[in-house]
């Protein structure tokens, strides 16, 4: 019995050894598995993402909506911008599509919230700029209205179903007292037809561009509230003649007369928040006084947002050619330069007056406007006419939205960085980043070469301020990461400082004030209406 019982117990430890031994390479197998399925899974997501110039533009994509204007514009990319225009008045309108919406005196009263929809019919097929002619009715509210777009009952992109339509403001006449400070005449809304080209509300893209094939369209307009009366649409870009045609459009007549627009009174303005201001640094500035507050400047700091306008409504008394000249101070964006959009009735001049610069001075300036063909000249018929100047981002639109874009991948990436290192990595460690993040490089890589193009534009546009160097450390610090990866936790706050200072950068550009002291129209060939106040006169003047 005894040697049975050795017999068994030595059968049921030979089962637990296999018993064990299974268990023990079912384990190994397991963990052998854990290891490798990652590494297997990480190798083909790196193969895939090692394709950088595909990767830097996926990332940026995703910056924008796929119901984008970005991705409309990039569909309908090799589409013409056509000139031709066609209009359509408010009595053309579809009744039976349209609701809320009642036509009185040659226009759309939207009664409440409303849909007013027109036929459309296209000749070519390409994009177009849409303007819009309306005004507001209701002059209670401060609050600008927003309309939505839609062609053939679909809205193009997502931006298109909010559109801000801008009020027009008036102001009391400025009265200059002889005896005490001024004070800022009232403002006040206007009822008054007003016309608006559709664009994006911070200048990065400027004017939308709607797709039209050849053929009848029907365009749909909504707003969401009561108080506008919608006049009519036109689709369009506005023909503009280039300088060296402009130029050989002008008469050699001059008028023989200067014309002193006082910046600091437009007739018009398209926010309320555009007011004038005091300056007392220079004696020439006009109307100015050493004990007194004067209002006699367009403050530069009110006036600095895209898509901001001032109009000046003026009489000519002598017909013939005319010089336009710009007394400013642009003290603000040390090293760059600011960029206005100058119409005459409404309309562009000639390519240059869509950007025209004026750079930085801290002093008070006086310049006659330029264009590739020499001194800006118009042609002025008696009667009354318009001046406009309108914010834009001028030559640096592309630059700024370029770099956006690349803020956007930077933070892409430091925020992948952080999810292998943490915010604070431990500096004895080898990340292995490179690998962690397979297409980190070569990213890197990408963006740095793609500022120090950005960094180059601003020096082709005789930009040298200290600011842009914010770009020349970026990349230069993109560059020294991309040859030591394993030094990329060590500098991660340096990078993030770095990504900050770009963004900053960027705001600051989206800026663009300018102080106005007056606006010269000049019928004559080489007077310029400007003396520079000395230092005799600055000292009597500060005495």
């Amino acid at each position: 019995m005894a040697v049975n019982r050795s017999v068994r117990n030595c059968r049921e430890g030979r089962r637990s050894l296999v018993t064990f031994r299974r268990f023990f390479s079912a384990l190994l197998t397991f963990i052998m598995l854990v290891n490798i399925l990652p590494w297997c899974e990480e190798s083909v997501y790196a193969n895939e993402l090692t394709k950088t110039d595909s990767l830097i533009e996926t990332i940026i994509q995703g910056r924008y909506e796929e119901d984008s204007y970005i991705y409309y514009r990039q569909q309908h990319i090799n589409q013409p911008v056509l000139t031709e225009a066609i209009s359509v008045d408010a009595t053309a309108y579809l009744s039976e599509k349209s609701d809320n919406v009642k036509l009185e005196n040659n226009e759309l009263l939207f009664e409440s919230k409303g849909t007013a929809c027109f036929p459309v019919h296209v000749t070519s097929t390409g994009l177009y700029e849409l303007s819009v002619q309306y005004r507001y009715v209701d002059t209670a509210s401060l609050k600008n209205y927003d309309i939505s777009v839609a062609i053939d009952r679909k809205i193009p992109f997502f931006e298109a179903e909010s559109i801000e339509l801008p009020r027009i403001w008036g102001q009391d006449a400025l009265v200059h007292t002889k005896d005490g400070n001024d004070y800022a005449p009232s403002t006040y809304q206007l009822t008054d037809s007003t016309q608006k080209v559709l664009s994006d509300s911070v200048g990065e893209v400027g004017a939308y561009l709607f797709y039209l094939k050849e053929g009848t369209h029907e365009v749909s307009i909504s707003l969401s509230t009561s108080g506008v009366c919608l006049q009519g649409l036109t689709f369009g870009a506005a023909e503009v003649l280039s300088d060296s045609a402009q130029a050989e459009t002008i008469s050699k007549e001059w008028a023989g007369e200067i014309i002193t627009l006082e910046a600091e009174v437009p007739t018009l303005r398209n926010d309320s928040s555009i007011s004038g201001g005091v300056d007392r640094t220079d004696a020439g500035v006009s109307p100015n006084d050493p004990l007194y507050k004067k209002i006699n400047v367009l403050n530069g700091s009110k006036f600095s947002k895209p898509n901001q306008s001032v109009t000046y409504v003026f009489n000519v008394e002598k017909a013939g050619r005319y010089r336009v000249g710009i007394k400013y101070k642009q003290d603000v964006a040390q090293g760059l330069f600011v960029s206005r959009r100058l119409l005459i009735d409404g309309k562009s001049v000639c390519e240059s007056t869509n950007a025209m610069r004026f750079p930085y001075n801290d002093e008070w300036n006086y310049t006659i406007l330029q264009t590739k063909s020499g001194d800006l000249s118009v042609d002025l018929a008696e009667g009354e006419h318009t001046l406009s100047l309108e914010v834009t981002l001028g030559d640096m639109q592309s630059g700024i939205q370029e770099m956006n874009d690349l803020l956007y991948a930077l933070n892409y990436l430091y925020r992948k960085i952080i999810m292998v290192t943490g915010t604070s990595p431990d500096l004895l460690r080898d990340y292995d980043l490179d690998k962690e993040i397979p297409y980190l490089l070569g990213t890197l890589n990408d963006i740095a070469l793609r500022l120090e193009d950005v960094y180059n534009s601003f020096g082709d546009m005789g930009i040298r301020s200290g600011q842009v160097s914010v770009l020349r450390q970026l990349y230069t610090q993109l560059y020294e990461l991309i040859d030591a990866p394993y030094d990329i936790p060590a500098r991660l706050d340096n990078f993030k400082s770095n990504i900050s200072s770009l963004s900053s950068f960027i705001a600051s550009l989206q800026s663009q004030p300018l102080t106005i002291d007056y606006i010269s129209l000049i019928g004559e060939e080489k007077t310029i209406p400007y003396v520079k106040s000395g230092f005799l006169a600055n000292f009597m003047f500060n005495f």
